[in-house]
């Protein structure tokens, strides 16, 4: 399955911020959409990669929330595979896809 990802300079001092203003837009989409469809998971990449980037992974479920295409447009998400690197934490899951 093809995730969508959005990625962000984790050097950047306010990266914080960006965190915090994907994460609250992606939780009231998902608030609306009664928790999304089965299977929706929404996740961050590992706490340190070696290119220091911050990645927010959402399935296709996850896509597929009335809203979330426009912020995947918003922030230039683009398609990639399945992560690979444990995630720091699931943001959002509907009994989620094990990665």
């Amino acid at each position: 399955m093809d995730w969508w990802v959005i990625e962000y300079d984790n050097k950047n001092l306010d990266s914080h911020i960006f965190m915090a203003k994907l994460r609250d837009e992606f939780v009231a989409l998902m608030t609306a959409a009664g928790g999304g469809p089965f299977g929706t998971t929404v996740c961050t990449g590992s706490a340190t990669l070696p290119d220091n980037k911050l990645r927010f992974y959402f399935n296709a479920k996850a896509a597929s929330i009335p809203g979330v295409n426009a912020i995947l447009s918003k922030y230039q998400a683009r398609l990639r595979p399945k992560p690979t690197e444990r995630p720091l934490y699931v943001l959002a899951g509907n009994h989620p896809e094990p990665l």
